[in-house]
């Protein structure tokens, strides 16, 4: 990284590694699943807690325990079938899928065939399904009872590797014929408009055994869709209103009897029978169609955008503000997604960057405390050295204890220079106060920053705050700028005589002071009592001589 970005700051050399490593991992996790089973428990969780509308158009009739027991052990004869379909004919039923398989004539009963196919034919809008082995022809219509159903279908739907169904494929291709799945064929007969919007492609005749392929959109667990007893609709016992109209669905629902499979909605723990699944199917086509999922180059987008703004976010954040924003996105990557699935119909996998938020607070973390300790490593050494040059004053360091953690380690450097400083500190105090001459250091913003015992002593103040009104309480001479009530920082060393407290005569030399670290010059003040220099110059110039005495009174006066 050094030698691909040369003269770029070591810090965004490492934020660059760290951000493209965890886009590369989000992006591999988005390209080849490797968290495929993370994103599919989240999709069954958030899928099971949507609130649907269900196709109130829809009816299943359903083989269920109570038709068994009226009826009979399964397989029933064909009449049966036969005359269900005439009794939903006479009540003005829409199209009809007949889920039941058929898979060879009835040879101990070839009457029943005969009912069932006069129903078929008297209908019109009957739906059957195709077995796996129908072996269609050229027609599509070589297998039984296939000549007088309206339409036929394909009920097959796709496990994916957990062994749950999620999907299917509309268009499949048996024999020399491709066919639609049962509800397509089924939204065919009831609603023509519709069904146009799931043509088959092109693709679906050149090679290709399967298209279309649809996330199924489950309206809820099972149950969720109206349904009637089979024996209840052949013996007449519900009211023909209940369905006139309706588009109707026959299947198994009875425990044991047909196929039932683990879906987003019912999982291992209840199965969902084929014939529900297939009213699904119905309902999602009716209603506009399936879950969409994004292009690899969005879902991969949305995988790496939270990662470049969770980054962007720690760069300036503390550590435990970054922490808080790592959770801020992850939360924001998981509700998104269930946003967009329960308001748009579209699935975003949340998984890439999901883990690409996980991955870049630690490893922005371990990076910046990498960084923290060499830049703690560097001025540990900076102060050693420094020490080392005051050593006849603070002594030779203490040999370092043997430990094995490296944090531990810095941290008795840290307290070994620490010891060191402070005792350099007491020396350059203990030499400040046993000067003969007051020092008072005044900081840029009007404050005392630092003063000795013989300044304390010759004001006659105490403390930094003591010492400020002291000197604010001089009255300094015309030739001293002032400011704030201080002298001004002078462009020269100046010496003035002034008078503090108990007629303390006082010699203040005046100098500024440079410090880059401070916003302007600061004012170094040395302060020598000149008190007895003073009264001994007026002794002499008082003392009797020659002249008369008015002039040496005048003299003294003039003193």
């Amino acid at each position: 990284m050094n030698s691909l970005l040369p003269g770029v700051p070591r810090a965004i050399r490492e934020w660059v590694g760290v951000t493209l490593g965890c886009a590369l991992i989000a992006a591999a996790v988005v390209q080849f699943g490797w968290l495929w089973r993370i994103d599919q428990v989240f999709y069954d969780a958030v899928l099971a807690n949507i609130e649907r509308q269900v196709d109130e158009d829809l009816l299943i009739v359903a083989i269920d325990e109570k038709s068994l027991a009226e009826l009979g052990r399964w397989p029933w004869p064909r009449a049966v079938h036969g005359r269900l379909i005439e009794r939903l004919r006479s009540a003005g039923s829409g199209p009809i899928a007949l889920d039941v398989i058929f898979a060879e004539p009835d040879r101990l009963d070839p009457q029943g065939d005969r009912v069932l196919v006069d129903a078929l034919r008297t209908h019109g809008r009957v739906v059957l399904p195709v077995p796996p082995s129908a072996g269609l022809g050229v027609s599509g219509r070589d297998g039984l009872f296939f000549g007088d159903a309206a339409s036929i279908g394909h009920v097959h739907v796709e496990f994916d590797p957990d062994g749950i169904v999620r999907s299917t494929y509309l268009w499949e291709r048996q024999g020399a014929r491709t066919i639609p799945q049962l509800a397509l064929a089924l939204l065919q007969l009831s609603d023509p408009a519709a069904a146009v919007r799931y043509a088959a492609t092109q693709s679906s005749n050149v090679g290709a055994s399967r298209s279309g392929w649809l996330r199924i959109p489950f309206a809820g667990p099972p149950g969720a869709f109206e349904r009637v007893s089979f024996v209840d609709v052949l013996e007449g016992r519900i009211d023909p209103v209940r369905i006139a109209g309706r588009t109707v669905v026959i299947g198994a629902l009875a425990d044991g009897m047909g196929d039932v499979v683990p879906t987003p909605t019912s999982m291992f723990t209840r199965p969902m029978a084929g014939v529900e699944v297939n009213a699904n199917i119905y309902s999602a086509l009716r209603s506009g169609g399936g879950i969409g999922a994004l292009s690899p180059p969005l879902a991969i987008a949305f995988s790496v955008v939270p990662l470049l703004v969770l980054m962007l976010a720690m760069v300036r954040l503390t550590p435990r503000q970054s922490l808080v924003a790592a959770f801020g996105v992850s939360a924001a990557v998981l509700f998104v997604p269930w946003l967009l699935l329960q308001l748009a119909h579209v699935w975003v996998p949340p998984a890439g960057a999901l883990i690409a938020c996980m991955l870049a607070y630690p490893l922005w973390s371990w990076r910046r405390l990498e960084a923290t300790q060499r830049y703690l490593d560097e001025e540990l050494d900076a102060l050693q050295r420094e020490a080392d040059r005051w050593r006849p004053i603070v002594g030779r360091a203490d040999a370092s204890p043997v430990v094995a953690d490296p944090i531990d380690r810095r941290l008795a450097v840290l307290r070994e220079i620490a010891r060191r400083q402070r005792k350099l500190r007491d020396f350059m105090m203990d030499t400040l106060d046993g000067l003969p001459t007051g020092v008072v250091v005044v900081a840029p913003q009007g404050s005392v920053a630092l003063y000795n015992r013989r300044a304390c002593a010759l004001l006659g103040g105490s403390g930094a705050e003591g010492l400020l009104q002291a000197l604010k309480a001089i009255e300094w001479p015309a030739e001293v700028k002032p400011r704030n009530g201080l002298p001004a920082s002078p462009a020269e060393p100046a010496s003035v005589e002034v008078e503090a407290a108990d007629e303390c005569k006082l010699l203040v030399t005046i100098a500024a002071l440079h410090d880059r670290r401070w916003p302007g010059d600061a004012l170094v003040l040395t302060l020598d009592d000149i008190t007895q220099v003073k009264q001994a110059q007026e002794r002499r110039e008082c003392r009797p001589c020659n002249t008369s005495p008015t002039t040496c009174a005048r003299r003294c006066r003039r003193s």
